[in-house]
């Protein structure tokens, strides 16, 4: 591991944390780059050359960020999210990362694999989505595998806010700039991507979905409607893949990543949109009757209201 500081840094209880998360999963070898700094977005956006690059996700935000390159890869640090942690923490999150390391030095990403996804470009788009969502899976398994506990994300008092912040599908229909069926696109698959992240972080602890019991009515409610049955298809394919710790042969990945688009197909279609395709060109659409949204919007505000008082 090369550790790289920029910001005021982490302590040394700290940083023996993040090698042994790296340790623990097999990752840490010394080409990997590990860089700590106080601005995570700048330090994405200028080592991808993503613009867009964003820490929000969903309920959450983003404590660290693993970008393949040519020698191997760069793991970029959330210095102000790390330094309020403790460090079992930061070793499960490196952990995680290590992961991440793991399937780019095998190949077990999308590079060179554009041709899985057929030629309309949405389809590429949801076989992204499907494939990061994997990503994720199959790192969590490797982590539960090692006697990690489950991701703080998982728990009770995430369900909840988690099952709010799906509503962001609801801004995105009455945004004004939606207008431009680009960016009401973008708008929804994004909530899409941190969900279905969000299902794959789930599935190797809870194979019957995230605990609810507790959670008040909106949420499981958002659950049932968003989610729904879509949960057990989901973990019936996840049940197949192995963890990050274990390669996957071409032909096998490229199985699970077509079977992954046809999950996020049908995520897409659960959480009210669908895609047609009209010669060279695509469409996308707001389906269900307006009975549904309205329901919808109902929970919402019974959700907000309740935080407010």
């Amino acid at each position: 591991m090369h550790l790289t500081t920029e910001g005021a840094g982490l302590d040394s209880s700290q940083v023996d944390a993040i090698e042994a998360g790296l340790n623990a999963i097999g990752a840490a070898e010394d080409s990997v780059e590990v860089i700590v700094t106080d601005n995570l977005v700048d330090k994405v956006r200028g080592l991808t050359g993503d613009p867009d690059y964003g820490a929000d996700r969903g309920a959450g935000v983003v404590g660290a960020k693993t970008i393949p390159t040519a020698e191997d890869s760069v793991i970029v640090l959330n210095a102000p999210e790390f330094r309020r942690r403790g460090a079992a923490d930061l070793e499960r999150i490196l952990a995680h990362e290590g992961g991440h390391v793991l399937l780019n030095r095998r190949g077990e990403t999308l590079t060179g694999r554009r041709h899985l996804a057929g030629r309309p470009q949405w389809r590429w788009h949801l076989l992204c989505v499907g494939a990061l969502a994997l990503d994720e899976y199959r790192i969590e398994r490797a982590l539960a595998e090692l006697g990690y506990p489950t991701p703080e994300s998982c728990d009770l008092d995430h369900f909840e806010p988690t099952m709010v912040a799906v509503n962001e599908i609801l801004n995105a229909c009455v945004d004004p700039r939606s207008q431009n069926p680009q960016f009401f696109m973008e708008q929804v698959i994004r909530t899409q991507d941190w969900l279905s992240k969000y299902l794959a972080y789930a599935a190797p602890f809870f194979p019957d979905g995230p605990p609810q019991a507790q959670a008040r009515g909106h949420a499981r409610a958002n659950w049932n409607d968003y989610v729904g049955e879509h949960w057990h298809e989901r973990a019936t394919l996840y049940a197949t893949v192995p963890s990050a710790r274990e390669p996957m042969a071409n032909p096998q990945f490229d199985a699970v990543l077509r079977r992954g688009l046809d999950l996020e197909i049908a995520l897409l279609k659960q959480l009210g949109f669908e895609f047609t395709t009209q010669g060279e060109h695509y469409c996308f659409w707001r389906r269900g009757t307006d009975a549904l949204w309205a329901r919808r919007d109902a929970r919402l505000r019974q959700a907000l209201d309740g935080d407010a008082a």
